[in-house]
């Protein structure tokens, strides 16, 4: 009997482990190893490409270029160069990366994670707000698959939603979290939904290395969690979710000629188990050991 109580006690904390376990994937790691901003070698890397507008405002060169090469700032390999042309106005010149459709998750506490590395080419004296944008967002299955330079209203564009971030750059500080609803990085569907410009809010001047990671979390079908960290700066918010499932990420350069470097992209999941998966297994194993302590009980020689 004592075995079997053992039995009992063990398989309880054997359910209360799984009941917080939590499954983690992968989906793209892309260290541009192999030296190529496109499907490579590398087994979870992704393609980029460029995006300029014709407008507004002239840009020399047209388009914004982009380019792998060794950073030994960021690491100990290559980076994603990211030429931004000199301009005036505000043209949105983009570096765009797809990933294969990836979900939220529909349980408390599913998440989506994406990180990177970043350096600016040189340090900044130019100034802005939001001088440095990046984002994750859903194509709407308009994915732009190829260096173009074209309408900064492009179909390819203006339908895409998601979540957009952007740190203050040449010493104005901001941090800043918003939704886009018909664009990437910008545009008339902007809406910030959590903000930061006190002197504690971080702004970017120096070439050195910097760390972000966005992390949205389903707190329940109808709200998720959003935050972002530059950093040691940390900043959240939550919103009813723009959508369930994202495809691509986008950088962009808001001041003129910023030029920087991205490495160590990285996107993952991590899923709760289902509620109802968790009573099966308990009731699995509260079937085990009831059969074990009868199997027992009949094993044992009559008087």
């Amino acid at each position: 009997m004592m075995r079997a109580i053992q039995r009992t006690v063990a398989c309880v904390a054997l359910l209360v482990a799984v009941a917080g376990q939590v499954y983690a994937g992968v989906i793209v790691d892309d260290t541009f190893t192999d030296g190529g901003r496109t499907n490579g070698i590398d087994p979870l890397d992704i393609p980029f490409v460029g995006f300029s507008p014709i407008s507004p405002g002239p840009s020399v060169p047209t388009a914004i270029g982009l380019s792998v090469s060794a950073d030994p700032i960021l690491g100990t390999g290559n980076a994603l160069f990211v030429d931004t042309p000199s301009f005036s106005g505000t043209p949105a010149h983009l570096a765009i990366g797809n990933f294969a459709p990836t979900s939220l998750g529909t349980n408390a506490g599913d998440r989506l994670r994406f990180s990177f590395d970043f350096r600016f080419q040189v340090s900044l004296v130019t100034s802005d707000g939001a001088g440095f944008r990046f984002g994750i967002f859903n194509s709407a299955g308009t994915r732009m698959t190829a260096d173009t330079v074209g309408s900064q209203f492009s179909a390819l564009l203006v339908d895409d939603v998601g979540y957009n971030f952007a740190v203050g750059v040449g010493g104005v500080k901001n941090f800043s979290i918003s939704r886009n609803i018909n664009g990437i990085t910008g545009g008339p569907g902007l809406s910030r939904i959590a903000g930061d410009t006190s002197p504690s809010a971080p702004t970017i001047i120096d070439a050195g290395k910097h760390s972000a990671v966005v992390s949205l979390q389903r707190l329940s079908a109808t709200s998720i969690s959003i935050s972002l960290s530059i950093d040691d700066k940390f900043i959240a918010a939550t919103d009813s979710p723009i959508s369930n499932t994202f495809d691509e990420i986008a950088f962009r350069g808001k001041v003129s000629n910023l030029d920087y470097n991205i490495d160590n992209v990285v996107i993952e999941t991590s899923a709760v188990p289902e509620p109802s998966s968790l009573v099966l297994f308990g009731l699995g194993m509260v079937g085990m050991v009831v059969g074990a302590i009868r199997r027992r009980r009949q094993q044992k020689p009559t008087a």
